[in-house]
């Protein structure tokens, strides 16, 4: 029927011979948006390395993009796993692309796409210009998915060294410090301590072995090539007791 009421004869397609009805209509798809471990890390990689956009017909994407291929993989495998109704498009490119020290390089870049209005509409108004963006409110309402917030901020933000002494140190750097607030006082809560460090950009620091023994206990990483550089026991700090009578240090 149509506005009018009356019957509209649809008559055969010229290309297949077949006979279609009226197209369908744009309904977005739903999906669970229940906060949780998952959600909280698909959440941190997108604010950080994702991209939140609309194509030419209107239709929100959100996607990833990165020249680590397990990285995309991983990203796709969590979330093909938290939304199944929902496909994951996959697409890999020969590009010529920046890196940050500012030399340009040709190499594969691996994009990872969802075409999900809702998702959009969910990230949209937290992924802002010139690299501002805010936490989801959804995603501090409890702990479970604020510390997979942070497992996701960290993959996609985050960096591990060791240095000559053995040092160990966990950054987080973004190109400005009001993003990084909110994780400073989140790790605080957890009983990690990070220390902030101001150049050309604002670095939150989180230094010595124990301390990133914490990080890898309560938030850790997923990709795997930062998380097998993590600590995993304490460092043990030596006293009188320990040693025999002669090996005992009388002066310092």
């Amino acid at each position: 029927m149509t506005s009018l009421g009356h019957t509209r004869n649809w008559q055969p397609c010229r290309k297949c011979g077949k006979v279609h009805g009226p197209p369908a209509p744009n309904i977005p798809r739903e999906i669970d948006l229940t906060p949780d471990f998952d959600l909280g890390g698909i959440t941190g990689i997108v604010l950080g390395d994702g991209n939140v956009i609309s194509d030419k017909k209107n239709r929100g994407i959100v996607r990833l993009g990165s020249t680590e291929k397990s990285y995309v993989d991983l990203f796709t495998e969590v979330t093909s796993k938290r939304f199944p109704n929902l496909t994951v498009g996959r697409q890999d490119e020969w590009k010529t692309y920046r890196v940050p020290s500012g030399k340009w390089v040709t190499g594969h870049v691996y994009w990872a796409r969802i075409y999900s209005k809702r998702l959009f509409e969910f990230f949209r108004p937290h992924k802002m210009n010139d690299y501002h963006w805010t936490i989801p409110p959804m995603i501090l309402s409890n702990i479970v998915s604020k510390r997979g917030f942070l497992q996701g901020i960290y993959d996609a933000e985050g960096s591990i060294s060791i240095g000559k002494r053995g040092k160990y140190t966990i950054c987080l750097a973004s190109k400005h410090k009001s993003n990084l607030i909110p994780i400073q006082e989140f790790l605080t809560a957890l009983g990690i301590n990070g220390a902030w460090d101001m150049h050309n950009q604002a670095v939150l620091r989180i230094s010595g072995r124990n301390q990133c023994i914490q990080f890898g206990n309560k938030i850790g990483f997923r990709i795997a090539r930062k998380a097998e550089k993590l600590p995993t026991t304490f460092k043990r700090r030596w006293r009188n007791s320990d040693l025999l009578p002669w090996e005992m240090k009388t002066e310092w």
